[in-house]
């Protein structure tokens, strides 16, 4: 009768190391989490807010250029002075390969910030420092491109409706 293969002890040893190593290295970190402190649980604040509903469809523009350029733009506001554009939803957006859109803020006009993609398909999260943005389609050399604009979200952080309120609902002393 043979013994185990040698490679089969070896592979036994190299196994019952990695075990011996892993607890070893899940204690530690057991015992290394436990003595940190947890951090204090973050206040939120509920704020008023609104939206304002487009219709807005370029139709499909073509870049008929050899460099991108802007094909579309417009300002989007805020009903309320004090609200400030945080979403924009662009249900049937479509961007040809290249093509991006481009958000400034009328406050910071050195400011922009260029979108090739959308969130699901459809939405763009920014912060500008005012009460409107300005939404530029640029398409790339020969793309085809159709912006659509469903909605714009706001925010108006000047007055809280809750303020303090952490995730668990206690309020601070």
């Amino acid at each position: 009768m043979h013994g185990k293969p040698k490679w089969l002890v070896g592979l036994h040893g190299v196994i019952l190391s990695v075990i011996a190593v892993g607890v070893f290295s899940c204690k530690a970190l057991q015992r290394s989490s436990e003595e940190s402190p947890r951090p204090p649980t973050p206040a939120m604040a509920i704020y008023r807010g609104g939206v304002e509903y487009y219709d807005i469809d370029t139709g499909y523009l073509e870049n008929t250029d050899t460099e991108p350029r802007r094909l579309f733009d417009i300002t989007l506001s805020a009903s309320d002075e004090r609200g400030t554009p945080e979403i924009l939803v662009l249900t049937g957006t479509e961007l040809g390969s290249g093509s991006f859109i481009r958000l400034r803020d009328p406050k910071r006009p050195e400011w922009h910030k260029d979108f090739h993609r959308l969130w699901e398909g459809r939405v763009l999260f920014f912060q500008v420092h005012g009460n409107s943005v300005i939404v530029e389609l640029w398409g790339a050399p020969g793309s085809r491109n159709r912006l659509r604009i469903v909605a714009l979200y706001w925010v108006d952080y000047s007055s809280p409706i809750e303020p303090d309120v952490a995730p668990d609902g206690s309020r601070p002393a």
